[in-house]
């Protein structure tokens, strides 16, 4: 059994006003091809990473493509991202002509990737491997937690699997998880139907933190779930606020071995489940003023504030000082502000060293 691995990750900001190039790919975490993604990914906590340790526990050889990975930013330039995909294809027809066919896919993708003219970058990206593959190769794909997700993706792919965790731990579990379905796809075992419901909600980012209440106890719903006879797996995601596209927001995943009405009635079932709770996936958001009288009632120090919309992991720029401006005026000495994109201010800092000013 040879299955190909690869992927094209990016959490687009629609707001950012700098443009994604393929530089940026390759000064992020980078762009690897071939062998070079299975010495740099073999251990790894990451899907790729999985999709690498999953064949070897599976028994199927890995055919390493093209994995590329830009950190947040801005649009994807189109011509960029058509280099990449086009890059992903050359790869796998030049495999497929010396080797022979692969047997299916493992496809890393972000789920929140937007490029100039593309509002569904993942799903133009699933599409695309479905339309090479054919109908009858599994294509599994994976995503973040916080994807946007569409119809389209998942009827491009047999599974998405989405990871269940923030701050994102379980990666390389998710891309095990991945190379587990798409072996037991290609020996017969599965045969993916799945359902997916959209749900009009702007899921909080103070809320999705997946350890403590309110969001563990979804999580919890979703494994019970996935423990149901006939599922092969659940997904909740919590969507990407700062990609202003029509599909922008929370949803729900569930594939079923084989029987469609199952995925869909434990689609509709979650999606109820998550609904009903509405008012807990959202926080009040306060002003600066707000945070910084409720970290001082709180007594506990130092103060830490971070700008939401200003988030430099959500792809921001870093650059707003209205936080700090509020801290100055109040003569705060014992709080910190994340984050704060300023290098010359950092140069200087290092130079008069700890404690000065």
């Amino acid at each position: 059994m040879r299955i190909a691995v690869g992927g094209i990750l990016h959490e687009t900001s629609t707001f950012a006003t700098i443009p994604t190039r393929l530089a940026d790919f390759e000064s992020g975490f980078g762009i690897y091809r071939d062998q070079a993604i299975l010495e740099r990914f073999a251990e790894a906590n990451m899907c790729i990473g999985g999709f690498l340790q999953g064949a070897r526990q599976q028994g199927f050889d890995p055919v390493p493509l093209l994995w590329g990975f830009a950190y947040p930013s801005g649009l994807i330039d189109r011509g960029d991202y058509e280099a990449l995909k086009t890059e992903f294809f050359v790869r796998l027809q030049k495999e497929e002509a010396n080797h022979g066919p692969v047997d299916g896919v493992l496809l890393d993708l972000h789920g929140a990737m937007v490029i100039d003219g593309i509002e569904d970058g993942d799903g133009d990206m699933a599409e695309a491997v479905r339309r090479y593959l054919g109908p009858k190769r599994p294509l599994i794909v994976t995503t973040d937690l916080h994807g946007n997700h569409t119809q389209r993706r998942v009827e491009a792919a047999d599974a998405i699997i989405g990871y269940d965790t923030y701050p994102h731990v379980d990666m390389a579990e998710r891309g095990r998880e991945a190379a587990e379905v798409i072996a037991k796809c290609v020996r017969g075992e599965y045969q993916p139907r799945a359902a997916f419901r959209a749900l009009p909600i702007l899921w909080s980012a103070a809320c999705q933190v997946t350890a403590p209440p309110p969001i563990d106890e979804a999580f919890r719903v979703v494994h019970e779930i996935e423990q149901r006879p006939g599922i092969i797996t659940a997904t909740l995601a919590t969507g990407f606020p700062w990609a202003d596209v029509p599909h922008m927001g929370a949803s729900v995943m569930v594939v079923a071995n084989g029987d469609q009405q199952l995925a869909e009635r434990t689609a509709d079932g979650l999606a109820d489940w998550i609904w009903q709770r509405r008012e807990r996936w959202t926080a009040p958001l306060m002003s600066t003023r707000e945070a910084i009288d409720a970290g001082q009632d709180a007594g506990r120090f130092p103060i830490m504030l971070a700008d939401q919309s200003d988030n430099t992991g959500g792809g921001a720029p870093g650059d707003s000082t209205e936080v700090m401006r509020t801290m100055l005026e109040l003569g705060l000495s014992d709080a910190l502000l994340l984050y704060m994109v300023d290098p010359e201010v950092a140069d200087q800092a290092h130079s008069a060293g700890v404690g000065r000013k």
